[in-house]
């Protein structure tokens, strides 16, 4: 099959979810007057054929909160609640209008034509949505966007009169459908299960028994939590990974788990046999924790330290630490062939970064400081009060799980937190800066610099 047949393939689903996707992180828009989506979401849809028609009727009049009321309540509970500080965050420094309304988003036109959808219950409390041929074409006005005092004055002449639109055609060949679960005998969008239901029809899999659903784990503290997750990271334990995920947020991983562990447990005993064959072994000899408490169910997990070390027999040693102030990584008595390497990077008590590499021909080292650059001062006031981005850890009948959802917000957040408009006019200085000068801005244009420099 071609690249084009496969992207065929999978194009009237991934043009839903994108949309869905944003929407449920846009229509959680904390800004005054927003509905509460989690509370609209309690009443789902009485059928799957219904859940199916709210979700594109909410697109199709660019209702975001009801499109995001329509999905799976566990995936609200984990990304609803992160696009409301999201929005309220973008609000607060000037880059999205007051005065956004979600509920009939302006300078946003969506358009559907023909896209009949086919509802099929599956089983297990699933049904599959297959769209016919037509097509879609969605229309950005951005003098209708709402956009900020930032963006507006950041503008070039004449870039609030763009009108972008782009259609897209199908020709009803969807071999991957939308899913719809059932929650509590309601119908609701599942952007997890129509993600694991396309991984499991690509591979031909029957679906999973709910029998052998895999049983959740869970440590009594948010520190023990990532304390297990990473010792069963490091010892290659599929089961107990997956066991420290929100059951919750992750409910469709618990169920699609016994279709897939029996190879992960078959490739961990490859590596293990191998590096039993190399004399390799590794281990974490330093772990350091810190939590902070953000609610009854929630609370984010800081390492402030950690070391690993892997012994290679019969002298070798691989070691990786890190802390608040340096980070480190060294080889020593690899093997004949591999030098020693040495590679630091430490803040010390004037505030300047040096760094140092040591590849067996003697230390260098480099470092900037405060006075070395005028412009350092002003980055480092800037980003100083970032707080180290921590794991996001979820309290679920009484046991604390890892949750990699929250934690991506809780990271997006530190970043926009400490930030004031002002800030965000300095980045957009910078950025244009940077590309005036030539500099790569994004991972297009890395790729284009480093294979045409």
């Amino acid at each position: 099959m071609t690249d084009n047949a496969e992207s065929r393939r999978f194009r009237p689903v991934l043009a839903l979810l994108g949309l869905v996707l944003g929407a449920i992180l846009l229509a959680s828009c904390g800004g005054g007057d927003t509905p509460d989506v989690t509370a609209g979401a309690a009443a789902g849809a009485d059928n799957a054929d219904e859940a199916v028609e709210i979700m594109v009727n909410a697109l199709i009049a660019e209702d975001f909160v009801t499109l995001a009321a329509i999905m799976d309540p566990y995936e609200q509970a984990a990304m609803t609640d992160y696009g409301f500080a999201l929005v309220d965050e973008l609000v607060r420094l000037d880059v999205l209008a007051e005065d956004i309304d979600l509920a009939s988003l302006q300078g946003i036109d969506i358009e559907t034509e023909g896209l009949e959808p086919t509802v099929t219950l599956v089983g297990n409390g699933l049904a599959h949505a297959y769209f016919g041929a037509g097509s879609s074409t969605i229309t950005a006005t951005a003098g209708e966007l709402p956009l900020g005092p930032v963006i507006l004055e950041t503008a070039d002449e004449g870039d609030l009169d763009d009108v972008e639109t782009e259609t897209e055609t199908y020709d009803g060949n969807q071999e991957m459908p939308l899913v719809i679960v059932q929650r509590d005998g309601s119908w609701y969008v599942s952007l997890m299960y129509t993600i694991a239901e396309a991984a499991r029809l690509e591979a031909g899999m029957d679906l999973p028994d709910p029998a052998d659903r895999l049983e959740s784990l869970g440590a009594d503290s948010p520190e023990a939590a990532v304390e297990q997750l990473i010792d069963s990271i490091l010892g290659l334990d599929a089961s107990g990974v997956i066991g420290m995920h929100d059951p919750e947020t992750f409910w469709d991983l618990y169920d699609y788990a016994p279709l897939f562990i029996d190879d992960l447990d078959m490739g961990a005993n490859e590596i293990l046999g191998l590096a039993s064959l190399f004399g390799a072994e590794w281990e974490l000899v330093d772990l350091e924790l810190s939590s902070e408490e953000l609610g009854d169910d929630l609370a984010v997990v800081t390492i402030d330290a950690a070391r690993v070390q892997v012994t290679v027999a019969p002298e070798g040693l691989i070691d990786i630490a890190f802390d608040a102030d340096s980070f480190s990584a060294s080889v020593t008595n690899l093997d004949d062939f591999t030098p020693d390497l040495l590679f630091e990077v430490t803040v010390d008590e004037n505030g300047c970064i040096v760094g140092t590499i040591d590849e067996g021909f003697g230390p260098e080292t480099e470092s900037i400081c405060p006075d070395d650059d005028p412009e350092f001062d002003e980055l480092r006031e800037t980003f100083e009060s970032f707080q180290q981005a921590g794991l996001a850890t979820t309290q679920v009948d009484g046991m604390w799980f890892v949750d990699p959802i929250r934690t991506g917000g809780e990271a997006m957040l530190s970043f926009l937190e400490p930030l004031d408009a002002d800030d965000v006019r300095e980045l957009i200085a910078a950025a244009e800066a940077a590309d005036a000068s030539g500099l790569p801005l994004d991972a297009e244009d890395i790729v284009d610099e480093l294979v045409n420099p």
